[in-house]
């Protein structure tokens, strides 16, 4: 009997460990695939990318579209070029981005914070929110000109319009992810003598991050729209200025750079937001 039982045992622990080497070969072959799958999607992406500009380029040289309104590639690269050359892009592209990444840490930190408050009494939000909406009904680049007209051509009349308009965004995205946790999670807790603080942090706040980085992410693109409307406006620096001058010089090649150099600073501060939520959502993968 002793022996038959030892046989037994060598048998499952041989078939655990096969199992185990099986479920590790697996893994491999996923992760291997994985890899190669993104290297696949990144040249197909390279592949795209560089058959839309060889179109733009063929369309523009071969007169179909006149370079006056569409430059090809080519000679929006030689504008950047000579740009970060004599060093203008970058002391345009540090007082957009400074101004930009202001606002939106600004108009986040309060929205969120306002959105809590207002998730947490809710009688509070019933009395102010008709006052909420109207204020974000109002379309915020119109208040440019007040806005410079109080606070000057600086920094702050830029960064100003950027939280006006970021705020209203984490403000209603917070709101409405706090209002989305199950009912039955809260009640839940309470059976467990969860305090309302504990409630709060363990329930709440984790159930509403996904909505709140999604206003996150609107709100990196938001914040850089306020500072280029109000730095086209009237600003003695940053890309929405250079965008004007460029424009009433005729120069759409340099119209067209400044343009991309927008998009890297919106991409930049999205791709940070990105990284961010897979680091603080990491537990949804195992949930």
């Amino acid at each position: 009997m002793i022996r038959t039982a030892t046989l037994s045992e060598n048998k499952l622990t041989a078939t655990t460990l096969s199992e185990n080497k099986g479920s590790a070969t697996l893994t491999e072959n996923k992760s291997g695939t994985g890899r190669m799958s993104s290297i696949r999607l990144l040249g197909a992406r390279l592949v795209f990318g560089g058959a839309l500009l060889g179109i733009w380029e063929l369309v523009t040289r071969s007169g179909w579209v006149d370079r006056d309104f569409l430059p090809e590639p080519t000679a929006i690269a030689s504008w950047l070029g000579e740009a970060l050359s004599d060093g203008s892009i970058y002391r345009n592209a540090i007082a957009t981005g400074m101004a930009m990444f202001l606002a939106f840490v600004i108009g986040s930190a309060s929205g969120i914070l306002v959105g809590v408050l207002f998730g947490q009494f809710q009688r509070v939000a019933a009395v102010v929110s008709p006052f909420i909406y109207f204020l974000n009904a109002l379309p915020r680049v119109a208040l440019a000109p007040l806005l410079i007209l109080y606070l000057g051509i600086s920094i702050w009349s830029k960064v100003s319009l950027g939280v006006s308009i970021v705020f209203f965004v984490l403000l209603l995205n917070t709101v409405a992810g706090l209002r989305s946790v199950d009912p039955d999670h809260v009640k839940l807790a309470k059976l467990n003598r969860f305090s309302a603080r504990q409630v709060f942090w363990k329930v709440s706040l984790p159930t509403a991050v996904p909505t709140i980085f999604a206003g996150l992410k609107l709100s990196a693109v938001y914040s850089l729209l306020g500072v280029v409307v109000s730095e086209m406006v009237a600003s003695t620096s940053g890309l929405g200025q250079l965008i004007i001058y460029n424009t009433n010089t005729f120069n759409i090649a340099g119209v067209y750079g400044t343009l991309f150099i927008l998009a890297m600073l919106a991409l930049i501060l999205t791709s940070c937001m990105d990284i961010a939520e897979r680091k603080l959502l990491s537990w949804q993968r195992f949930s």
